[in-house]
């Protein structure tokens, strides 16, 4: 109970923007000309005015998507936009082969989301999952960017709540068991100016809701991107469970896991991916994968994302 109110002590804080002492987060017109008027002013020189019309996606680094796969980056938007995704993870894996086209044949998880950004460093997001009729409202606070002398890494934060609605007879909707609730911190830094690297430890309440007092998941999330080319990169994530329930073990709590190939235009980003899970909603991939895994074995399921900013200012 202390855990959960303190849970939601930083989400109230991370929502009302309380800290204003931070610098820009990357990824926004606004927040690239904050960067140059932090490194501006740390010499004495003038703060920068410019750069309104920001870098196109497949020149940001580290990361030009708001989400590694799964795993989020520390990419918010410039205040007044709005960001959607719509994510697909086939529910049949390769290994179907071709009577059933690799998987591609079978249903899908689907996740569709919608993001409005407050101010440069807040982006507030309300998102679904028609697995388990899961609704997530999550909020992202970008505090500093790595190109902040002061700071080796990108530092952000991100909470999540997630409610199941779907119908279970004899209950109600808004029982507490179907409400979840996420933290993670996101730690980011480019590498030899084509590599991306990220560091996600999270936490997840009620893990499960169909166990009662559960053990909080704690996990850790690795991500890295690996730019190609201009507009090419090749992104990869996994997530191991650190520390959970005496089950977390079992075969529906592999470490999720995710790569593919990602192409970035202006105001696009574009994922085709693989993955061993088919949650897409925060609690759904901290809390593990189904399947192990085995590329060879072709035990992986197919996917993508679909990121792209919506500037209705324009119309």
């Amino acid at each position: 109970m202390h855990t959960s109110r303190l849970l939601g002590v930083i989400l109230l804080l991370v929502a009302a923007g309380a800290f204003p002492w931070a610098a820009s987060a990357q990824g926004t017109p606004a927040q690239e000309a904050a960067s140059t008027a932090v490194s501006s002013d740390s010499s004495g020189a003038a703060s920068g005015s410019e750069g309104h019309s920001g870098p196109a996606p497949e020149e940001l680094m580290p990361f030009s998507g708001w989400k590694v796969i799964n795993l989020p980056t520390g990419r918010t938007l410039e205040a007044g936009n709005w960001l959607f995704l719509i994510s697909h993870r086939f529910n049949q894996p390769v290994n179907t082969g071709y009577s059933g086209f690799y998987g591609l044949d079978s249903g899908a998880t689907m996740y569709l989301s919608l993001g409005y950004a407050f101010t440069d460093r807040l982006l507030a997001t309300l998102a679904r999952s028609d697995r388990d009729d899961n609704v997530e409202l999550e909020t992202r606070y970008g505090i500093v960017h790595e190109r902040n002398p002061d700071w080796p890494v990108g530092l952000s934060v991100q909470g999540a709540v997630n409610w199941l609605t779907q119908d279970v007879p004899g209950q109600s909707r808004w029982r507490s068991a179907a409400f979840k609730y996420t933290a993670q911190v996101s730690l980011t830094r480019t590498v030899a100016d084509r590599v991306g690297l990220a560091l996600v430890p999270g936490l997840t309440l009620n893990p499960d809701e169909g166990v009662e007092d559960e053990t909080s998941l704690v996990t850790l999330g690795l991500g890295a991107r690996w730019k190609v080319q201009e507009k090419v990169a090749l992104v990869g994530e996994w997530t191991p469970i650190l520390t959970g329930p005496d089950d977390a073990a079992a075969s529906d709590r592999y470490d999720t896991w995710a790569a593919g190939v990602e192409l970035t235009t202006a105001g696009h980003v574009f994922q085709i991916v693989m993955s061993n899970g088919r949650g897409l909603a925060t609690d759904q991939y901290l809390r593990g994968a189904d399947l192990d895994g085995n590329v060879f074995d072709g035990n992986v399921r197919l996917g993508f994302n679909i990121f792209r900013i919506l500037d209705f200012s324009k119309f």
